[in-house]
């Protein structure tokens, strides 16, 4: 890939940024967070819970400035007693985002929308039909000026509880060339500084993913819910030719994650490993192919 080909590749990776609120786009991520805590229980003792997860974007720039969204995502969570690893339980997830992006002939307004049909599921059998999720999102980005960008949309997924409905409003924001506010509120917020010349950032983040699991008939198809609230540091170095290593340390308010009665949606007492928790620390490391907004260079 070179030439012009190589560079309306970029911007069109750029583009996509409206659906992730931050000034660069991750095309290729490999990602592991793990977490310790006391359960609330103390007869249950510890929790050991490792997340795995992988992202692939492959965008689709067309003559038009518009662009064709495809991205495939993959995420595993394995949670155990540590006193005893025989108690141990693990949930996947596999999704397929597609949709579309349109750019306004002025450049400064993008609309994205995408389909996200998604399996997550303790897989622990066939594919059951309570193993599907479909949901959607809709953002529209206005860029107001050269170090402001409005945006508003909404999120949709119909997760193993119900509907999961969330308005979206973002504010990314470039008060200098080193520092960068960015995020989409509910979901993130980041606060971005460049402390080395072109390849490092570091700063400080606010994360609240949801996410559900339906599991299997052994657990009378209940299902387990994780709702992440964490405050990090990270830093990020780019280490070769847009390969970045990630780095995170943050602590957790939420509930993650906790096994649910299907039919109540109360808290379940099926299950040892998914009781609830304390507030634990958590970290995260990854690897990244990463394409960063050229302005922000």
């Amino acid at each position: 890939m070179e030439g012009k080909t190589f560079w309306r590749f970029v911007f069109a990776l750029i583009f996509v940024n409206a659906t992730q609120a931050q000034p660069f786009v991750d095309v290729a991520t490999v990602t592991y967070q793990t977490f310790s805590s006391k359960y609330k229980n103390p007869t249950f003792g510890k929790n050991k819970t490792d997340l795995y997860s992988v992202n692939l974007l492959l965008p689709k720039p067309l003559k038009s400035g518009n662009t064709i969204l495809f991205r495939i995502a993959a995420e595993s969570i394995h949670s155990e007693i540590v006193s005893n690893s025989s108690y141990a339980s693990q949930v996947s997830s596999f999704s397929v985002a597609f949709g579309y992006q349109w750019l306004s002939a002025n450049q400064l307004w993008k609309t994205t929308v995408l389909g996200i049909p998604k399996l997550a599921s303790d897989f622990k059998g066939e594919i059951a039909p309570n193993d599907w999720q479909y949901g959607g999102l809709a953002m529209t980005t206005y860029q107001l000026n050269a170090k402001v960008q409005l945006k508003a949309g909404f999120y949709y997924n119909r997760e193993a509880f119900g509907n999961f409905f969330i308005p979206l409003l973002g504010l990314d924001w470039k008060p200098s060339e080193r520092l960068n506010f960015y995020g989409i509120l509910p979901s993130n917020y980041t606060i971005e500084y460049q402390f080395l010349p072109k390849n490092g950032f570091a700063g400080v983040a606010f994360t609240a993913p949801t996410r559900s699991f339906h599991l299997s008939k052994s657990q009378q198809e209940d299902y387990v819910r994780m709702d992440e609230v964490t405050a990090k540091f990270f830093a990020n170095l780019e280490v070769w030719n847009h390969v970045v290593i990630i780095g995170e340390v943050g602590y957790s308010v939420g509930k993650s994650p906790l096994q649910y009665n299907r039919t109540t949606d109360e808290p379940s007492q099926r299950s040892f490993i998914y009781s609830p928790l304390k507030r634990n620390m958590v970290f995260r490391i990854g690897l990244a192919y990463r394409i960063r907004d050229l302005g922000s260079k």
